[in-house]
């Protein structure tokens, strides 16, 4: 027997209010200091040092290689890019798995607003499922903060968040997503807690949300909240916000609970101006 636990809340308006941008690691957090993998556009990682702000790494996946379990990272402000060799990426990678920044147990982040991570130029790079942020093991996983991430690829199971381990718990904070096919695909996972500013789809786009198990699942717990759901380049209704179908498979869930807001749909006229739907 399927127990689903289902709110959506759809508030419309015309006015888009955005949360204060973040300038500060915020105390609740509670993140000791002697943790801290500190990431900056201006830093060296020849040089740079666990716990010492004034000595960053200079691109998040190297702090990741380098971080130990339990470890935080926070993102200052700045651009990075990732993509395949030879396309002007900062960081070069030849499998899509090699993007993923939740390689590590218990691994968090803290992005400040301003902090950006962009995939350009064109990628095939494998049709491995994947993500940006893709806890695969068993553990917690926390991205916090205001960071914004794009991954505009039309390639079969790329997205921004992906989870399969049955032991696996994800927190995703960001300002905005941007996506080619999967905002977060969520195959096998514990809890999963999605709080969005905006989010932003590019043709080809499936689903903010999907459920891609084909298998039944119990116990488990998904909440989401989007501010902004911009359904601009996509499709004409809102189908692609949150999806429980796999390749024409039903995905099952026993004891339960989903809940989704959203509290602003966004859609362009035939004349290319924005107004809540």
């Amino acid at each position: 027997m399927v127990d689903w636990a289902w709110s959506c809340s759809l508030l419309l308006s015309m006015v888009l209010a955005f949360p204060a941008r973040i300038v500060a690691l915020p105390d609740s957090l509670n993140i000791p200091s002697e943790r801290i993998y500190w990431v900056s556009p201006n830093g060296d990682n020849s040089v740079a040092r666990m716990g010492d702000s004034t000595r960053a790494w200079a691109d998040p996946w190297t702090a990741v290689a380098r971080a130990p379990d339990s470890s935080w990272i926070v993102v200052l402000p700045g651009h990075w890019t990732f993509g395949l060799p030879g396309f002007g990426a900062q960081y070069e990678i030849t499998a899509a798995t090699q993007a993923n920044l939740l390689k590590r147990s218990d691994l968090r982040f803290y992005f400040h607003a301003g902090a950006f991570i962009e995939k350009i130029g064109p990628f095939a790079g494998g049709n491995q499922p994947t993500g940006l942020f893709a806890p695969l093991q068993a553990g917690h996983f926390e991205v916090h903060g205001s960071g914004t991430f794009w991954w505009d690829t039309e390639v079969y199971r790329h997205s921004i968040c992906h989870i399969d381990h049955p032991e696996a718990s994800l927190y995703f904070s960001a300002y905005e997503i941007r996506y080619g096919t999967y905002g977060c695909a969520l195959y096998q996972f514990d809890t999963v807690r999605l709080q969005i500013n905006r989010v932003r789809r590019i043709n080809c786009s499936v689903s903010t949300i999907s459920l891609r198990h084909r298998g039944k699942q119990s116990n488990c717990y998904l909440e989401a909240h989007i501010k902004d759901y911009d359904n601009s380049p996509g499709d004409s209704d809102y189908s692609g916000i949150f999806s429980t179908r796999c390749c024409g498979s039903e995905v099952q869930f026993e004891e339960s609970a989903f809940k989704i807001r959203i509290d602003h749909l966004l859609k362009k006229d035939p004349l290319g101006s924005t107004h809540a739907a």
